[in-house]
């Protein structure tokens, strides 16, 4: 984006960089407006219109695209209402679409390093709860006895979160594990809970696979 004076375009462009490089359409109709009620600029009836053009005029997904500066893109497609800047697109791959179709089959399949978006829904944890299980263990390993310089642990929930859904977790309620031996342990839970619900059973268990 070139510098120059303040324009709708730069305007626009500016107020995706202060809303972090992505978001959507009412925020940046916000972000400008404020903007250039900051400079005592005026604000048109169509004013979110000159927005939306601004954008789709440098956005290559748009039929609008003028051809020159290619800034924007839309994170779920045309009409979706989110916009971010090119230089912050998260989605963009390896290969246009264009270059996949001159890849064969067998080839594609051995691609790696493409960027996906990924939604997840995780059940919250007491951080204040997890600190005080790996201060008492002293950020080491239960299973293991794996240390490093209180990094690297993990606080495992002897009965998981996603069987016990919400409930007041206590510190004794937990134990703490290195990544693999927590791995282990979900692998023992999901198949017999009932047996490894004791922490002192999980660990001989752990112990054993180790």
């Amino acid at each position: 984006m070139q510098i120059g004076k303040h324009t709708w375009a730069t305007d626009t462009y500016d107020a995706l960089v202060e809303l972090g490089g992505r978001a959507a359409l009412h925020q940046i109709y916000d972000k400008v407006h404020e903007i250039r009620t900051n400079r005592n600029d005026t604000w048109p009836p169509k004013a979110k219109e000159i927005i939306r053009k601004e954008i789709k005029f440098k956005a290559r997904e748009s039929s609008s695209f003028l051809g020159r500066e290619d800034l924007y893109y839309p994170v779920f497609g045309i009409g979706r209402g989110i916009w971010a800047l090119k230089r912050n697109n998260p989605e963009k791959g390896c290969f246009t679409c264009e270059e996949k179709k001159n890849i064969s089959f067998k080839e594609r399949c051995r691609i790696e390093g493409e960027l996906k978006e990924r939604k997840v829904l995780s059940y919250s944890r007491n951080k204040v709860n997890v600190l005080a299980c790996k201060k008492r263990d002293n950020y080491t390993c239960q299973a293991c006895s794996f240390f490093c310089e209180g990094k690297i642990v993990e606080a495992h929930h002897l009965e998981p979160l996603s069987m016990s859904k919400r409930k007041n977790v206590q510190v004794e309620d937990l134990i703490t594990l290195c990544p693999t031996c927590h791995r282990l342990a979900h692998f023992l839970i999901d198949s017999h809970f009932e047996d490894y619900a004791h922490p002192k059973k999980l660990i001989q268990a752990i112990r054993r696979f180790r």
